[in-house]
Parts: C-alpha cells; structure tokens; sequence
C-alpha cells in the first residue's frame, strides 16, 4: 500500500556496526524532511536494528550471495546481471511509490535501476568497499556500471552521487568526474570526541606498560613496500628513543607479523610490540599513544587519521589518497610522501620530544575534526544536499500529514 511522503533507505553495507552513528543520522534527516522511510537491507544488520528501535519499517531484500564466498568470474556476471532485475524491488517501488530513494553502499543497483525506470529521484551514497563481504570481480562491475552512469550527463536514471571522499569519488568514478561529484565526509562516531580518560587510565585499561612513550602503529595491509617502510622507520625512531613501544589496533597478517617480529627480535627489541585484539577502534587505544603513525589506513576516507585527530593524539601519515585530506601538513598533522622514510622518522621523533608542536598539532585537528566531520556537519550537508535535488526536480516539499 503507497504511503505517503515515503522514500525508501536501501543500505547495502553487509556490516554497519561500525557506523551506526551515520544510519541515526541518515533516519534524522528523513525525518527533518519529513518523510516516511522504509529501510531495505541485505540481511539483518545493524541498521536493520537501528530502524525498528526508530519504528522505520524494514524489509530485507538479500543480494544474493553470500558476504564470505568469492564466485568464479562467470558466477558473478550471472549474479550481477540478476541483481540488475531484481524483482523484489521493482515490485517494493511499485508499491511504495516513493518520492525519494537514498542507496548507502556500492551494491544497491537493484534499488537504482527500480526507481529509474519509475522516473524517481535517486541518490547514490559512495562509501568504501567492505573487504569482507565484496569478492574482487564486484568492484569492477559495480564502477564500470557507475562510470557508464554518471558519464551520460543528463543522468539517464535521474541519480545523483555523493562520495564519501575525494579519493572514493577519483577511484570510483574516474578523474574526469571528481569535480563534479559533491563530497559528504563521513562523521567521526561521537564516543571520539566524549573521550575523557586521561592516558594512564587509558593504559591501565588496555593492559600497556605505564611512563614510556608509545606510538599507536596503523599498518593495515601486506603490502612489502608499506612494510619495509614501516621497518625503516622504526629502525631510526628507535635509535634515538631507545624506550619507545609500538602498539597496533588490531592483529597483523599472520606473514607481516612474523617479519615485524623477527626484525625487532633481530634488534633485541622483542617486548616493544603490543598488539590490541579487538581494540581497533577503541577511544582509549588512541589516548593511550602519545603519537599515532597511520602507515596504511585500510579506510580509504582516512578513518583511523580522523578518530585520532578526535580524541587529541596528533598523526603521522604518508601523502596518499584521503589522508591528504584530511591530514594537512603542518596544519592538522604530518603528511610525508611514502618514499621519504628518514624525513617521516624525523616528524615522529619531533611529536614525541616537543610538547609544543604537539600542542599546536591536537588543537587545529580538533576544531578541524569537529567542524567537518562531526555527526552535526553531516547532517546539515545531507539535508542541503537532499533540499537542492528536490527543489531541481520539482517535487514539491511534503507537508506533515495529519
């Protein structure tokens, strides 16, 4: 049955629990609008949850495969091509007609093409790729589809782009097109920014040694250039602050561990390592570091940069993708080229031993953070963004119904 002033939600993360903070938002602005959403998602998930504590009707619409199989390239184009007729969801716009369609993630095409053949408005929301659930052949179907879109320029299927960065918008949808896709950074979870415990309460909590210093190392990756680096690097710190402790937000690939492991052996340095199983996005791994060195952030919206920057521990990253954007050097932070291992040792060696820069460093990231990227900034630019498309359609803004 058609309700009125609807507008459907279709989050296609597999797992939200990392930012539930934005699907409250999202549910926000719907509702500032005043719409009635109905959420569609894969699978029970987080913001399936989210939206019947909120009373938002949710239907569950699966992909079609599953998060943790990676299907044969033949497999996937016949899956892909199903998913392109979805006909669970061309019946639910059918039904719903609804006035808006907001697409969360990179597997929401069944939604895009629904309502594009109903002539609705339709907003694409580019958020980065789920390694866990996404099989490799996706990624490549999912943007030659999003560039074959977005390069017809009357926007065949009235959709409208949003990328969470710059670097997801030049990735996705090609350097031609960065200009032209509107950025809405995603916001950093406010329990960041409530983070009050001083560091000792913040080690004692985590189980880290007490009165040495600590640099909180992001290495996210296998890759041998970004490990070698991170070794170097480490090799020089370590020269001159012979009591310096490395901790890492998470476990490391069994292989790079085992390298990092044997080269600090080799040094005599076996008990500097610390690794924080199921700490990565603590507040309290951030306050406990004095310096945080983001070597590879598997975010490619900056995310471990950016909490950092939140809690007040300053960072060090290299000049690559979105971190340049929101670690400006000098400004926010350091941002050293990734082939520049002494000149980054130099900056970490600076944080660690100057109270001063650092000071400076954790103020302007702070009211950067908190100006940009707080739940409040997201929701204002969404609305705005939302506002324009209606007003360049012409759809009249719904009335609250009585």
């Amino acid at each position: 049955m058609r309700r009125k002033n609807s507008a459907l939600v279709v989050d296609s993360v597999e797992d939200s629990s990392q930012d539930g903070h934005v699907a409250k938002a999202i549910l926000e602005v719907f509702a500032s609008l005043r719409f009635q959403p109905t959420a569609v998602v894969p699978r029970d998930n987080t913001f399936a949850e989210i939206c019947r504590q909120s009373g938002v009707p949710v239907r569950v619409i699966p992909h079609g495969i599953s998060r943790d199989s990676s299907p044969p390239l033949a497999a996937f184009r016949r899956w892909w091509d199903g998913v392109l007729a979805h006909p669970r969801m061309a019946r639910l716009c059918r039904r719903l007609s609804p006035r808006l369609v907001f697409v969360r993630g990179v597997a929401g095409w069944p939604a895009i093409r629904a309502a594009g053949r109903m002539a609705i408005p339709t907003v694409w929301y580019l958020r980065e790729l789920s390694p866990t659930f996404e099989p490799a052949p996706s990624a490549q179907y999912y943007y030659e589809d999003a560039g074959d879109l977005i390069r017809q320029k009357k926007h065949r299927f009235g959709t409208f782009f949003l990328a969470s960065s710059r670097a997801v918008s030049r990735d996705r949808l090609g350097w031609l097109w960065m200009k032209q896709t509107p950025v809405l950074p995603e916001p950093v979870h406010p329990r960041f920014f409530a983070e009050n415990r001083s560091p000792a309460e913040a080690r004692r909590l985590l189980g880290l040694p007490q009165n040495i210093p600590l640099l909180g190392t992001i290495l996210s990756s296998d890759r041998p250039k970004t490990v070698e680096f991170f070794l170097r690097v480490a090799r020089i710190v370590s020269r001159f602050v012979r009591s310096l402790h490395y901790v890492f937000p998470g476990e490391l690939p069994p292989a790079v561990r085992q390298q990092v492991e044997q080269r600090f052996h080799y040094r005599k340095l076996p008990n500097r390592l610390h690794f924080l199983t199921g700490q990565a996005n603590e507040p309290a791994f951030y306050r406990a570091c004095n310096v945080v060195a983001c070597f590879e952030d598997a975010s490619p919206t900056g995310r471990s940069a950016l909490q950092a920057m939140a809690v007040g521990t300053p960072v060090v990253v290299p000049k690559w993708a979105a971190l340049t954007e929101v670690v400006w050097d000098g400004i926010t932070g350091r941002a050293i080229p990734l082939t520049r291992f002494r000149k980054f040792a130099e900056a970490v060696l600076v944080l660690l031993n100057q109270p001063e820069a650092r000071t400076r460093l954790v103020a302007n990231a702070k009211a950067y953070v908190r100006r940009r990227h707080s739940v409040y900034a997201f929701k204002r630019r969404l609305q705005k963004f939302l506002k324009g498309i209606l007003a360049q359609q012409k759809i009249p803004r719904p009335s609250s119904s009585k």
